[in-house]
């Protein structure tokens, strides 16, 4: 909700009946330390909606999500680009398409 303004690590670390995520910034400022695996081992997610106001992901955010094969952005190519991505924060993953406002990226 609208009412949450921080994830702890690993906070849905090996959820595994986790399918979808919405990502969305608004009021949520902190996603853990710069290491946290906050999707890692999501083995059955598969689709990632990430809002254009999101500056950073954690090393390790889908490390081990072997279903994974769509970001959603709603944001531009050149927005994507300059969010911090942490080391490994999309490791161990088959391909995958980042789907923005104004065209794909793809793995």
């Amino acid at each position: 909700g609208s009412s949450v303004t921080s994830i702890g690590n690993r906070a849905f670390h090996g959820c595994r009946g986790l399918t979808t995520v919405n990502w969305n910034a608004t009021a949520c400022t902190s996603a853990g330390d710069y290491n946290n695996s906050i999707f890692g081992g999501c083995i059955k997610l598969s689709t990632v909606n990430i809002g254009n106001n999101v500056t950073s992901i954690p090393s390790w955010a889908f490390y081990d999500c072997s279903e994974l094969t769509s970001i959603n952005y709603s944001g531009t190519k050149e927005q994507w680009q300059t969010i911090h991505k942490g080391s490994y924060w999309d490791s161990y993953r088959p391909n995958y398409v980042i789907y923005c406002t104004d065209g794909t990226i793809a793995k």
